[in-house]
């Protein structure tokens, strides 16, 4: 529920679809973790939500579009566009410190975890801590309702090591996070006549 926290910053951005690559006026609400987005100002569910962590943030002219800028994140590029040069550097001046905070916050909690969690001698758990993890991004055709994005994140969520999930309606778009058999995952949405594609 967007209202339950106090949004940063919240208004209209122009956002270009990530498989229909077409522009639609949404409502954004930026919090102290995420950016997400809805349909209408007065919807209380978001079509998609973008986790502020891992990213990066610049004004792009690539989109041939005033105003824009693009959000890379792990598992995809978003480009927004905003209604006036102020309103764009607002935008980007505060996704920005949230994501600089929230950075801020991961590398100290990684820090203090692998050095206190670890015994001396045990060469191999500090490594395991550094990984990469897997953040694969998935077309599911026909997950297009909040119902069907519930079912889908409800079954993935079960599945052995996918540690979180956040789906798009608006794009169809499913991300996974964690080390999991992407083959059993993908059969396993199809059996609930979903088909995703890497």
């Amino acid at each position: 529920n967007k209202k339950m926290d106090r949004p940063i910053k919240e208004g209209f951005l122009i956002k270009r679809g990530g498989v229909v690559q077409n522009w639609k006026r949404r409502f954004f609400v930026l919090d102290s973790n995420k950016l997400s987005y809805f349909r209408a100002q007065t919807d209380r569910e978001p079509v998609g939500v973008i986790e502020l962590k891992n990213i990066q943030i610049a004004v792009t002219q690539k989109v041939g579009k005033r105003f824009c800028f693009e959000l890379a994140c792990p598992e995809r590029k978003y480009y927004l566009c905003s209604e006036s040069l102020d309103d764009l550097n607002d935008w980007i001046d505060k996704i920005s410190g949230v994501a600089s905070r929230r950075q801020s916050v991961a590398q100290f909690s990684s820090s203090s975890s692998s050095s206190s969690s670890s015994p001396p001698g045990s060469a191999g758990s500090p490594k395991s801590l550094e990984q990469p993890r897997k953040n694969p991004s998935y077309f599911v055709s026909g997950m297009c309702c909040s119902r069907c994005a519930s079912r889908v994140k409800g079954f993935v969520l079960k599945q052995p090591g996918v540690e979180d999930a956040t789906t798009d309606i608006e794009d169809e778009i499913l991300v996974l996070k964690g080390f999991f058999d992407e083959a059993s995952v993908l059969e396993g949405l199809q059996t609930y006549g979903y088909v995703a594609f890497p």
